[in-house]
């Protein structure tokens, strides 16, 4: 697996959007965008979302082809965010509202289901990387 550090357009039936970088997994190339989590390497469990999700470094967490709802409602997918700010700015919500640390990573994509200008919903995410941030 190689990440390629080149930004172009990603598109499927679901959605289109151009990731933060790529990986290349043997000749398929995966998108890679940001995804934070608790310090547990859980899900935040926002919206009160009752479904939480725990992770694992360097090892995918892909749901069931009946846990994946496509489009913009909060339930069906993995959710990350497109932009190393807008993680920045999820941590900092997380600290400033709820008094909870969380930590930034680095995931690549597994059909990718719904996207915006801020965040991604995906079918599964592979974490690659922490990024440490320095508190604010």
């Amino acid at each position: 697996m190689e990440i390629i550090q080149e930004r172009f357009s990603f598109t499927n039936k679901h959605c289109s959007f151009t990731p933060y970088s790529w990986l290349n997994d043997n000749g398929r190339l995966l998108p890679i965008v940001f995804k934070v989590v608790t310090q547990d390497l859980e899900s935040l469990g926002l919206k009160r979302n009752p479904n939480i999700l725990r992770y694992s470094l360097y090892d995918w967490t892909v749901l069931s082809d009946t846990e994946v709802v496509p489009g913009k409602g909060d339930y069906g997918g993995i959710w990350s965010t497109r932009e190393r700010g807008e993680a920045s700015g999820l941590k900092r919500y997380m600290k400033n509202k709820y008094n909870e640390e969380t930590r930034m990573f680095l995931v690549a994509l597994d059909n990718p289901v719904y996207a915006n200008n801020r965040r991604i919903k995906s079918q599964g995410v592979l974490f690659l990387e922490e990024i440490i941030t320095r508190n604010k």
